[in-house]
């Protein structure tokens, strides 16, 4: 069994009961975490992060989605315990996105399920 560490967790707030993440949930809410961050403004790492509930403000066409896709991905693997990932994403009447991502570690596959609104990602699920 591959160690990646712990942390307290938290993606949307610092969990009230402190719970400490290990494993594959620790992966998801490292990604959450890139995926709602403005490339950029974490200090000392100018190229962490993607914001993607900042896109959530604009008229976001298909061929937008397909690129957040790719983008999500890309940020995706810039974690060094992800080897490969694949994203799709949907958007719904509500501005709601749904993401699925399909990700790869030294543990084995694993999916994220995740829902992006225009305040942040919220893990939904892991399998």
């Amino acid at each position: 069994m591959t160690d990646f560490g712990t942390s307290l967790s938290w993606v949307e707030d610092m969990s009230p009961e402190a719970s400490v993440v290990a494993g594959t949930r620790l992966i998801a809410e490292a990604l959450a975490r890139r995926w709602m961050t403005a490339n950029g403004t974490l200090l000392g790492f100018p190229d962490y992060g993607l914001d993607i509930p900042s896109y959530l403000n604009t008229d976001v066409t298909p061929s937008d989605i397909l690129a957040l896709q790719s983008a999500a991905s890309s940020e995706a693997l810039k974690d060094p315990r992800v080897s490969s990932c694949a994203t799709t994403m949907s958007l719904d009447s509500d501005g709601l996105l749904s993401v699925e991502a399909e990700l790869f570690t030294s543990e084995g596959p694993f999916t994220l399920v995740a829902s992006v609104s225009s305040i942040g990602v919220k893990i939904l699920g892991i399998k």
